[in-house]
């Protein structure tokens, strides 16, 4: 789903948003990887409230129909993979068992 296909009455208001939220996202991600451990969770524990406002924003773009079904499926079901490597990259942080560098 591209949000240049959103009506262009809401393209550069809730378009925009979901592109900045993405880009943001990916930059967390991104710093993450490179962060020393003690800088590494609090990215992440952000990056989990940057996809908890994505999913919010597809619903309501779904909501109004901009969307079809399986265009929300697909992003969603994009939205929860990261959200899974978040937890499971946090739950090896808390453990300890992660060095100072995650292998991608």
């Amino acid at each position: 789903m591209r949000t240049a296909d959103l009506p262009k009455s809401h393209r550069f208001t809730v378009g925009q948003r979901l592109d900045n939220l993405t880009l943001d996202a990916l930059l967390m991600v991104t710093e993450a990887l490179y962060s020393p451990p003690a800088r590494k969770r609090p990215l992440l524990v952000a990056l989990n409230l940057h996809l908890e406002l994505l999913r919010v924003l597809w619903r309501l773009v779904h909501d109004q129909r901009w969307i079809s079904q399986q265009q929300l499926v697909f992003v969603m079901g994009r939205v929860d993979e990261i959200g899974r490597m978040t937890g499971g990259w946090l739950r090896q942080l808390e453990s300890g068992a992660m060095g100072s560098h995650l292998t991608i």
